[in-house]
């Protein structure tokens, strides 16, 4: 597997181009993308081939930092409490320390052109949206102004563009 240098979805090495964003990957079968690739190759997107993706972002409404904003890429998104490479949102210092109850890698947020799905990881204290506790392993669409809780962190779903 590779990651799709325009929006770092996951893609099949032999893939040509990337299932999620539709652009054509540099150096077809290659494994390594580089900044020159991308900026030189006519895999390089245009205007039109550029899917719009929304601009949200997770803002904690409750948590050690209350109101502090993460900002979420297109693409996966990880939600964990541990700064490892595969953790893209670290709420360690959201928690207590000696009272952690998010997993260390605890729900996946994706950021579509058209929607924002969190999926739970099979986390042990699990992923409620609104209220609700999410059946681990499968994708649940999101929208503006739902409220995400991982472990004892709750997060609002902000977006400009009303996803």
């Amino acid at each position: 597997m590779n990651t799709c240098p325009y929006c770092r979805c996951e893609v099949e090495s032999k893939s040509g181009s990337c299932a999620l964003c539709g652009n054509t990957l540099p150096g077809e079968g290659s494994t390594d993308f580089s900044i020159q690739d991308i900026l030189t190759s006519a895999a390089a997107p245009t205007l039109a081939q550029t899917p719009l993706f929304p601009t949200a972002r997770l803002l904690v409404l409750r948590g050690a930092r209350v109101d502090i904003e993460y900002k979420l890429l297109p693409g996966p998104n990880v939600i964990g409490r541990a700064a490892i490479p595969d953790v893209d949102i670290d709420l360690a210092d959201q928690e207590l320390p000696d009272i952690a109850m998010a997993s260390r890698r605890h729900a996946i947020v994706r950021t579509n052109p058209d929607t924002i799905t969190v999926e739970d990881l099979s986390s042990l204290n699990g992923t409620l949206v609104n209220r609700t506790r999410l059946v681990p392993g499968q994708a649940t669409e999101i929208h503006t102004g739902d409220v995400v809780q991982i472990g004892s962190v709750l997060l609002k779903l902000v977006s400009d563009s009303g996803v």
